[in-house]
């Protein structure tokens, strides 16, 4: 498996233009909350204003924005959570090239 990308080491790699290490791993939690944060301020504003339309839009909004919420979350969760395997499958598929290399290069000695 690779080594992990050290904190001080992060700038480094996200202006590493040959793309030989990737940061989006590491960017993905942060992705997520980021999303679920602003879908929950969103959410708290439509309802807001929902009850100052009128008191039926203001319910309807307490009733369908929870669930919304939970479905963009979801829906995001597993997305992001795509793009992880992706990558990772990536870094492991690198993984194994460079044991291959190490395995033939020790039967060509």
């Amino acid at each position: 498996m690779k080594k992990k990308i050290k904190n001080g080491e992060f700038l480094k790699h996200l202006f590493d233009f040959s793309f030989k290490k990737f940061i989006t791993t590491r960017v993905i939690a942060f992705i997520f909350w980021v999303n679920v944060i602003l879908a929950g301020i969103l959410g708290i504003l439509i309802i807001i204003g929902g009850f100052k339309e009128t008191i039926i839009f203001g319910i309807l909004a307490l009733i369908l924005v929870p669930v919304c919420y939970i479905v963009y979350v979801s829906i995001l969760r597993v997305i992001l959570e795509l793009m992880a395997v992706i990558f990772r499958i990536g870094e492991y598929v690198e993984d194994i090239v460079e044991n291959v290399e190490k395995i033939e290069g020790k039967k060509k000695e």
